[in-house]
């Protein structure tokens, strides 16, 4: 990592492994992307190693999916965070991914089945929220 550089704190998913805001973080020059959190490590991307970045959207919160060539590392790698605030970091310091190649997409149905169970959980939870309500009446 050179300077300059820029870092946000975040939440971050690579492969099983999952850690909530803020425990981790992203580190961007103009010639790595950086990703660090307990339990993951550290995951260093060239410009020429990533094929795309991908904003995403969840329920609660916002980030990027990092689609990559490195075999080392599960695909995507999302990071949790501020869109707009991770934008205007790589734009600052010139960080332009490069890389070329097939994109799994098939990654991200995951990634919808985990947030529709999240969604259907808070469902039932409001449904029985309002069934003892109105039996204790």
């Amino acid at each position: 990592m050179t300077l300059p550089y820029k870092e946000i704190a975040g939440g971050l998913r690579a492969g099983s492994f999952n850690v909530t805001f803020p425990f981790a973080r992203l580190r961007v020059d103009r010639d790595e992307l950086q990703l660090t959190a307990p339990g993951i490590g550290t995951i260093r991307l060239r410009p020429d190693q990533i094929v795309e970045l991908k904003r995403y959207k969840s329920f609660l919160s916002g980030g990027y999916l990092v689609y990559h060539k490195v075999k080392e590392f599960p695909v995507p790698i999302v990071f949790w965070g501020n869109p707009n605030k991770i934008d205007k970091m790589m734009d600052e310091v010139g960080f332009r991914p490069t890389g070329s190649g097939e994109i799994d997409y098939s990654q991200e149905t995951g990634l919808r089945v985990v947030r529709l169970v999240f969604l259907m959980l808070i469902l039932v939870i409001v449904v029985i929220g309002i069934l003892v309500t109105f039996m204790h009446q």
